[in-house]
């Protein structure tokens, strides 16, 4: 029941009854701290939160604080469950989308009581940047290219060290993984190691129909050789956007060389067009383990790693051993040479606050350079000249 008391001219409602349960209140059910990864600091973009979950509200404020707010009687209808595992996505500007699962713990003790679940910092990961530029050696007159001059990544500082103190960088035991990673590896189970794959010659189908990212099945012009546990390698015609994935199921006509409908073990990271090239390839012997050392999530692109153990010069690379799917893809170390004109591009790079370049033309004495990633542009211009000494 409520009464309305007049005062002061104006006119308030007064409900004389007991206030209700916690749980038919709106909450903050969920909240968190987006943070950079590389700073420490809330992003400086706009942030957003969201959820397939119906009862459940996004909420963002200034600091990077975030979170889902819902009245808990209306989210949870199961209140005797000990929690609920929730599914959310943050997206910044500038930033990789993080998805992550986390339990709103209820309070069983308390019948009708509720309290909100903190998750603490949520720290997010740069779109990677490219570092390119020119070499060029400057003498009397004019500078010219230096051809052929090799530029590579040779330390990393994960954050920015202290002005205070001298901080040593880490070894650039980094790959750049084309596509970005398909799922969150495990860093104690997880292993990185080189798998060659072979094409199968004689074999090409086709894409018989555009398919979106986050897809798991495609139709074939034909399913010849194609089994489950197969490896395709599809939209092929393009190196940079080829997806290796195994198959899980074939389904089709009675003869092998009609159109067939494959499923593959996992989504695909890409959208690929009508009459895009697959091929089906054959992982070679695997080489030696690497361990991850940082924590990854899906749609990273660049790995840190123990050590470059059996990579160099390697085309791609499996990673198995977690509760996850095994994974292939392409890779590239940070290392690049200058072409006839003396311009070179090194892969994409995050997950680094500060990086050390190097620059050797096999005449001059190499070039060392401290940079600090310019994430925000997308491209970061790096030249270098070399002087005789």
């Amino acid at each position: 029941m409520v009464r309305i008391v007049h005062t002061n001219l104006r006119a308030y409602g007064f409900s004389p009854d007991d206030a209700g349960p916690d749980i038919e209140k709106t909450w903050a059910l969920l909240s968190a701290r987006a943070v950079d990864e590389v700073t420490g600091e809330p992003p400086r973009t706009q942030l957003a939160i969201e959820t397939d979950e119906v009862e459940m509200f996004p909420r963002v404020a200034d600091g990077g604080l975030i979170g889902l707010a819902g009245i808990p009687a209306r989210a949870f209808p199961d209140l005797n469950a000990p929690g609920y595992d929730v599914t959310f996505t943050v997206r910044a500007a500038g930033y990789i989308p993080l998805t992550q699962t986390a339990t709103i713990a209820l309070n069983l003790g308390v019948i009708g009581a509720f309290a909100p679940t903190d998750i603490g910092a949520l720290p997010l990961r740069r779109a990677p940047v490219v570092i390119k530029g020119r070499t060029v050696v400057a003498g009397g007159g004019p500078n010219v290219p230096a051809v052929g001059a090799t530029v590579q990544v040779t330390g990393i500082w994960p954050t920015l060290p202290s002005a205070a103190a001298v901080v040593p960088a880490a070894a650039p035991n980094i790959l750049y993984l084309r596509p970005g990673l398909y799922f969150n590896r495990d860093l104690v189970n997880d292993r990185v190691r080189r798998r060659e794959l072979q094409r199968v010659l004689g074999e090409d189908k086709r894409l018989l129909a555009a398919v979106e990212a986050g897809t798991d099945t495609i139709e074939l012009s034909d399913r010849v050789n194609v089994v489950v546990g197969s490896v395709l390698a599809i939209g092929a015609q393009d190196p940079e956007r080829t997806e290796f994935v195994t198959v899980s199921a074939v389904g089709g006509a009675t003869t092998a060389d009609q159109p067939a409908r494959i499923t593959l073990a996992h989504p695909l990271a890409r959208a690929h067009l009508r009459d895009e090239l697959v091929i089906r390839v054959v992982p070679q012997a695997p080489g030696a383990d690497n361990q991850l050392v940082r924590e990854t999530i899906a749609g990273d692109r660049c790995v840190v790693l123990d050590g470059l153990a059996d990579l160099a010069g390697v085309g791609a690379i499996e990673i198995a051993g977690g509760a996850a799917l095994v994974e292939y893809h392409a890779i590239r170390l940070y290392t690049a040479t200058s072409n006839a004109d003396g311009y070179y591009r090194l892969p994409p790079i995050n997950r680094a606050a500060q990086l050390e370049l190097q620059a050797d033309d096999g005449v001059h004495p190499n070039i060392t350079q401290i940079i600090v990633p310019n994430y925000a542009a997308g491209e970061h211009i790096v030249d270098f000249v070399f002087r005789a000494p």
